[in-house]
């Protein structure tokens, strides 16, 4: 082969080469696609149904349970058979200094009784008051006042009645039932009387 010859075949394998590697790159650009991250983010939708509830005031509240009916009140006091206490109250309730008069009247006072009298004799049994009605009580000021209140969804018959100590106490009755409130003292606190309609309002019978 002389030296022309050569030179073409040459020629002729480096196009070759190059449309081989030219047509082989092409065909990884076009039939091989790269695999792309997958970019899609998750989101987690919240329904607010299912996100928990506060418990704070179920926590600070504790339930009074009678015989027959049930209240709820501040978890910050004590209560008794005889009723709801301060801490330093109870504390002086059931180690009581000498001479102390008041240790045995808890803040609210609560008591109940299953009985066939209606709510006025109870009520003039308690006070040990001679007379056949409360307002014949009143008309001889047997007792200071007396008044029908509503609070929540219930009825009560407010006594104020003298005494060595002043009490107001809530009566109210349930079929054979009778259930009493009392706050005790002239002038109430403002936080008991609130503490005492708090409760009432919230006052359930079995």
């Amino acid at each position: 082969m002389n030296q022309k010859g050569s030179t073409m075949t040459t020629a002729l394998i480096s196009i070759l080469l190059t449309v081989v590697v030219l047509g082989g790159a092409f065909y990884w650009m076009t039939a091989i696609k790269p695999v792309e991250p997958n970019t899609t983010k998750e989101t987690t939708v919240v329904d607010p149904k299912t996100e928990p509830t506060t418990v704070e005031t179920v926590a600070n509240e504790k339930t009074f349970e009678g015989k027959g009916f049930s209240a709820t009140y501040p978890a910050k006091y004590v209560a008794d058979d005889k009723g709801l206490w301060t801490e330093e109250t109870y504390e002086s309730h059931i180690n009581p200094p000498e001479n102390c008069t008041t240790c045995q009247l808890p803040m609210v006072g609560i008591i109940s009784v299953t009985t066939d009298k209606t709510l006025e004799q109870q009520i003039i049994q308690d006070l040990t008051l001679t007379g056949t009605s409360l307002k014949e009580l009143a008309e001889k000021d047997a007792i200071k006042e007396y008044e029908e209140v509503k609070i929540g969804d219930k009825t009560f018959t407010k006594i104020v009645s003298y005494g060595m100590i002043e009490t107001t106490s809530y009566y109210i009755k349930n079929l054979d039932l009778i259930v009493s409130f009392s706050i005790f003292f002239d002038t109430p606190s403002k936080e008991v009387v609130v503490l005492l309609e708090d409760m009432l309002a919230t006052l359930k019978f079995e």
